[in-house]
């Protein structure tokens, strides 16, 4: 074959795209793959410094030493570890007098298939910071009790971070000290508690009792070929299996008449107030919060308290719905 004929033919065209193509490819699924791992060490990185400066404000260690021993057991007990070793600084402020603590955490990681495009490390941090009056501080855990915590063994692991920030809080602050925590959980709803109906930042329709009259009831008595199907729905993002009844001879319907007594009831659900409102505190007293009859919700919020058995035995109780 001539030079001319060389470089005029085509045969194996798309082989040699393909291979100049695929390593643009294996390239991109590489930086997901290494991206997805920054995220999860920064996240890490967060709920440590977030929970260190809890720590810190709520009970005054005065040594920037302390705190970052919070911030090393925090990761540690939380399943940590890889992100403690890609910490390469911690820049820790405590101003005892002032009642600030800050925390700035730094660190990379190493990469894989990022490396071979000159990109050997992605840097990770995270920084928290609060200013606490010197007598103390009242905390919320606002906690989510969705069903989609139900899957991966979410809710377990918020379960141990929360009663280790509790634990963290509460055996640390100096007896003397102010310090209180409360706990939220959520799902559909709020659960307050049926024991606050009658506050004035709440306004809860009174209970009552429908009866409908000669409500029609089908069934099918006579029905053959049955058998069982099962079925998977998504609940809230997580496969929840159900099994129905399939028959392939229903029969002859048969429809009776009754009446029906229906009980409306609050079981301590309360709802947003409409907007703006909904994305606020103020003006509680003013336009109280709406309680919903007939719906469920998860269990009753926690009042503030320095209990760490109460706030335990709450925690252990939570479990996802809705």
């Amino acid at each position: 074959m001539s030079l001319k004929q060389f470089w005029k033919n085509s045969a194996g065209n798309v082989t040699v795209l393909m291979g100049m193509a695929i390593l643009p490819v294996l390239l991109a699924v590489g930086a997901g793959v290494d991206i997805a791992r920054q995220v999860n060490v920064q996240t890490k990185m967060q709920a440590a410094a977030d929970a260190a400066i809890l720590a810190g404000g709520a009970s005054h260690l005065p040594t920037a030493g302390q705190v970052k021993k919070v911030v090393e057991d925090y990761l540690k007990a939380d399943g940590g570890e890889d992100a403690l070793k890609s910490v390469s600084g911690f820049d820790i402020k405590v101003d005892t007098k002032a009642g600030i603590y800050s925390v700035n955490i730094k660190g990379t990681i190493d990469t894989g298939m990022m490396n071979l495009a000159g990109f050997p490390t992605l840097n990770v941090g995270a920084y928290s910071e609060i200013a606490v009056p010197y007598e103390g501080a009242e905390i919320v855990l606002v906690l989510d009790n969705t069903a989609s915590m139900s899957s991966e063994g979410r809710l377990d692991a918020l379960k141990i971070a929360a009663k280790n920030l509790v634990s963290t809080i509460l055996t640390q602050k100096q007896s003397s000290t102010y310090v209180k925590i409360a706990i939220v959980p959520f799902s559909d709803y709020v659960n307050v508690g049926m024991a606050n109906r009658t506050q004035n930042w709440m306004n809860v329709p009174a209970d009552w009792t429908q009866v409908v009259k000669n409500v029609a009831s089908v069934t099918y008595p006579n029905a053959t070929g049955c058998h069982n199907v099962n079925a998977v729905w998504n609940n809230d993002g997580v496969p929840t299996p159900y099994t129905y009844q399939v028959c392939s001879n229903p029969g002859t319907p048969v429809t009776t008449y009754s009446d029906q007594t229906y009980k409306h009831q609050w079981y301590g659900c309360v709802g947003s107030r409409d907007n703006p409102l909904d994305e606020g505190i103020a003006s509680a007293n003013a336009k109280p919060y709406p309680g919903l009859l007939d719906q469920g919700c998860t269990q009753p919020i926690t009042d503030l308290t320095d209990k760490v058995s109460d706030l335990n035995a709450d925690i252990d109780g939570m479990s996802a719905s809705g």
